[in-house]
C-alpha cells in the first residue's frame, strides 16, 4: 500500500506476481463509492503498470479511473490487531479506516480520528479544547493495536490512539511532546514492545535537558530519543 505526499494524491495497492519480488506485479488505485464522509464501502481499480510509460502515468490513469483523491498521504499502515488498513489525511488532520476483503473491494470505511478537540489528562488536571490532529503524519501501532501518530504543520506532538478508541467515543491521548520546533518523524517500538525509538528533526533552538543518566544534553540538532517505562530505562541502568 502507498499513498502519495501531494494536495489530491491518490491510494494504490501493488501485488506483486511473486511474493517478495517487486519487480512486477498489478497496480490498483482506490475509488470509494461516493464522496469521503458518506461512503462505508469502495473498491480497487487496475491501471496499467507493465510498461514504462505506463509506469510513469499512473496519476492520469488514477484520475481516469475516478479514484478517490485525498489530500496529502504521508502514511500508510496495517493494525497487528484488525488487519484494518489506516491512512492520514496530512492536510485535513484525519486518519481514515476501512477493511481490505481481498476480493477487490472495501469496506467498513470511515473517519477513525478527525481534526477535533479533546480533553486530555495533564499532571496538572484536566486541559479542554486540544486539538487533535492537524498535520497528522506517520503512523504506528505497538504490538496490543494502539496507533501512535506523529504531528506535523507546526503542531509537533506525539498522540496515542487507544485500542479501544471508536469515532463516537474517543480515547485519545497526547503521548509526547517534542522541545521547541522539533517535529517527530520515524517511530518504530523494539519487537517485545519495551523500547521505542522516536525520531526528530529541525528543532528551534539549543533547549537542554537532562536525560537518563543525569547529563545535561542539548537539542541543537537533528536526533533520535529512545523512550521507555521506568522500570526498563532509568533506575536500570543505575543500580542502587
Amino acid at each position: 500500500f502507498q499513498g502519495e505526499d501531494r494536495p489530491f494524491g491518490f491510494l494504490s495497492k501493488f501485488i506483486a506476481d511473486t511474493a517478495n519480488d517487486l519487480s512486477s506485479g498489478k497496480l490498483y488505485v482506490f475509488r470509494l463509492d461516493s464522496a469521503i464522509g458518506l461512503a462505508t464501502t469502495g473498491k480497487w481499480i487496475q491501471i496499467p503498470n507493465t510498461t514504462q510509460a505506463e509506469r510513469n502515468n499512473t496519476v492520469t490513469y488514477a484520475t481516469d479511473s475516478m479514484a478517490t483523491a485525498f489530500h496529502r498521504i504521508e502514511d500508510v499502515d496495517i493494525s497487528p490487531v484488525n488487519g484494518k488498513i489506516y491512512v492520514t489525511s496530512t492536510t485535513d488532520g484525519r486518519i481514515y479506516r476501512f477493511d481490505d476483503n481481498q476480493d477487490g473491494t472495501v469496506s467498513n470505511f470511515e473517519i477513525y480520528v478527525d481534526n477535533s478537540t479533546y480533553n486530555i489528562d495533564t499532571e496538572s488536571g484536566i486541559q479542554s479544547g486540544v486539538t487533535c490532529c492537524v498535520g497528522a503524519d506517520n503512523l504506528l501501532f505497538d504490538n496490543e493495536g494502539n496507533l501512535y501518530i506523529t504531528q506535523d504543520a507546526q503542531q509537533y506532538q506525539v498522540w496515542m490512539v487507544d485500542k479501544d478508541h471508536t469515532p463516537a467515543n474517543p480515547n485519545i491521548r497526547v503521548f509526547a511532546q517534542t522541545p521547541s520546533g522539533s517535529e517527530p518523524t520515524g517511530m518504530t517500538f523494539s519487537p517485545d514492545n519495551r523500547f521505542a525509538f522516536l525520531s526528530i528533526q529541525h528543532p528551534a533552538s539549543a533547549a537542554v535537558q537532562s536525560d537518563v543518566f543525569g547529563n545535561a544534553s542539548a537539542n541543537n540538532q537533528a536526533f533520535t530519543i529512545v523512550i521507555a517505562r521506568k522500570e526498563f530505562l532509568g533506575d536500570s541502568l543505575n543500580p542502587e
